[in-house]
């Protein structure tokens, strides 16, 4: 991996709702230079299958981006040289484990959410299901486009729609079915924002286990630790006892007694000091070693909330839900604070809600429905980490799967 040249050049990339217009892009402080180097989206020289896997999906997230209609990542992806879809594919074909499976559902779902129209998108969705159903899909994308309405219906909406209509359920893990799948990149004044959203049939217990910080790993490649740290008698953060000499990539807080699982509390409330929770964020063998610490809030709904409730199913068009004002289960991140001069993002916060439907036959499998709304940023974009980081926090939207269906 080269290094991006792009000197002098200060850019914060916020996350943020994903509610904001995406005409209100482009405010950015300092116009960037031309980078004179490329950074090459490549499966790793020595890296493992699952490195190779990994950059597939961040290639398929470079280009649609590039390529989005008025997207706000074009400008700061310019110099990216993803691999093209069909090439991304072909690697992900090479994985028959249940985890290969939806990758490649979420990557096909991906592409028709953002660039249906592409011709190299095109080849890729054949190369995935075949010339017979990519007719099929791409005839009901048109059929749905519009969902019976005036008014457009959400491309992601519509992609999903059609793909499950054409493919059948989705299945992964805890989940007998990952009905839709959401990760969106919008525009803020100062940046760029994902959104996340995963709809699924799964345990309402069990997601809020999944879904709480400390399970982040358990649950999700894309995290190498995450975990309450150990803070002493004056209340400063203990590291492991590896962080002098040659050891700094070892280097870390030391573990602390872990909060209860899914449940509520707040790591800045603790006594008789706050205790910060760690979270190593990771891009395989790629120059993306994130290391930084946060406050966590989580908050279980101490009754069941009222379900999303949804319209009649119809074959026009995408189901609408309605989201209840309070969660079943709620975590929010926020205050990064930076560990032993690892990089990492000097904003970092969001939050991630979880709504139930009630479940009516007794199985204890509800519909749920995740949002995710991240919001962070580098000051210097000049690093291969930055961008990277920018690829890999789109595809933490499409993990929520992961964290929802966990099956530790």
């Amino acid at each position: 991996m080269v290094t991006l040249a792009r000197r002098n050049a200060r850019l914060a990339v916020v996350v943020a709702t994903f509610a904001m217009s995406l005409t209100a892009l482009i405010a950015l402080a300092d116009p960037l230079d031309t980078p004179s180097e490329r950074l090459v989206l490549a499966p790793p020289h020595c890296g493992s299958e699952a490195d190779a896997l990994r950059m597939a999906m961040l290639s398929i997230h470079a280009y649609v981006e590039k390529r989005r209609p008025n997207g706000p990542l074009v400008r700061y992806l310019d110099h990216v040289d993803p691999m093209s879809p069909p090439q991304a594919v072909t690697i992900l074909l090479r994985d028959e484990s249940e985890t290969g499976v939806f990758l490649r559902r979420r990557a096909l779902v991906r592409m028709l959410s953002v660039v249906p129209g592409d011709a190299e998108v095109r080849a890729a969705v054949q190369l995935l299901v075949g010339p017979q159903r990519t007719e099929q899909i791409y005839a009901m994308l048109l059929q749905l486009e519009h969902g019976g309405a005036c008014d457009a219906s959400d491309p992601a909406d519509v992609a999903n729609k059609a793909v499950a209509l054409v493919m059948g359920p989705s299945p992964y893990r805890n989940c007998s079915d990952v009905e839709n799948k959401v990760a969106t990149t919008v525009p803020k004044e100062s940046g760029v924002g994902i959104h996340g959203r995963v709809i699924a049939k799964a345990s309402l217990d069990a997601a809020r286990r999944g879904l709480d910080a400390q399970r982040w790993k358990t649950c999700s490649p894309l995290w190498g630790e995450s975990y309450v740290v150990e803070v002493d008698g004056a209340g400063h953060v203990v590291d492991n006892g590896k962080c002098s000499g040659n050891k700094l990539d070892k280097c870390m807080p030391a573990p602390g007694v872990a909060l209860p699982i899914g449940e509520t509390y707040d790591t800045g409330t603790l006594t008789p000091f706050p205790r910060p929770f760690f979270e190593k964020f990771v891009c395989d063998d790629l120059p993306c070693d994130v290391r930084l610490m946060l406050r966590i809030r989580a908050y279980r709904a101490p009754t069941p909330t009222p379900a999303p409730t949804a319209s009649s199913p119809s074959s026009t068009g995408p189901t609408p839900r309605v989201t209840p004002a309070d969660p079943a289960y709620s975590l929010t991140y926020s205050s990064p604070e930076g560990w032993k001069g690892f990089p990492y993002p000097p904003v970092d916060e969001g939050q991630v809600r979880l709504y139930a439907e009630d479940p009516a036959n007794g199985s204890g499998i509800q519909t749920l429905t995740v949002q995710s709304d991240k919001t962070f940023g580098f000051e210097d974009w000049t690093t291969d980490t930055a961008v990277l980081l920018l690829l890999r926090r789109i595809e933490m939207a499409d993990y929520l799967a992961d964290l929802v269906c966990c099956r530790p």
